[in-house]
């Protein structure tokens, strides 16, 4: 019998409920990058959900920081989010270094 899996729940949830994670590697946001996400967002809206899990009243990002930047600063009243179970910390940090691998920003920031 295969492994039952946790469901995952796609929401709408505002961004100021939303927090980034400490153990996000990345810690440098490229300006024109960020002016070029804003702007399609701002076009077509957030075409891929962000990640997060729940911790207490608020939702921590897995990914999706620079969107959800960019949704707080262009005042958007929801994001769409997965939200996923809880992380332990180990999970967490492996997450956070499983999901920006190759990130230039990470060697920058070392």
């Amino acid at each position: 019998m295969p492994e039952a899996r946790t469901a995952t729940q796609l929401k709408q949830v505002p961004p100021d409920k939303i927090q980034r994670n400490d153990d996000n590697p990345r810690l440098i946001f490229r300006q024109g990058e960020m002016e070029k996400l804003l702007a399609s967002i701002d076009e077509f809206g957030i075409q891929v959900p962000l990640s997060v899990y729940q911790d207490g009243e608020i939702y921590r990002l897995i990914d999706g920081e620079r969107r959800w930047r960019c949704a707080l600063k262009l005042n958007l009243k929801t994001v769409p989010v997965v939200i996923q179970e809880k992380p332990s910390p180990l999970a967490n940090l492996l997450l956070m270094y499983n999901i920006h691998p190759n990130e230039v920003e990470l060697s920058e920031a070392i």
